[in-house]
């Protein structure tokens, strides 16, 4: 049995390299796309922001 199949970083790593090495956010959810900004400055200097920037979900050029 594999022990990390409800980890979250292993869910994390899976989504982007399902997405071919692209974010889930760089994907243009139509009006969905004005709660971006706001959820990320949220998040800006958190455990959270390390955690989705260590798995390539926030890239380092990303504008946010």
């Amino acid at each position: 049995v594999w022990g990390s199949v409800y980890d979250v970083r292993e869910l994390l790593d899976s989504s982007v390299k399902l997405m071919d090495g692209k974010s889930p956010l760089e994907i243009n959810f139509g009006p969905l796309n004005v709660f971006k900004k706001p959820i990320l400055k949220t998040i800006k200097g958190t455990v959270i922001e390390k955690l989705l920037k260590d798995h390539d979900i926030i890239k380092s050029d990303m504008k946010y």
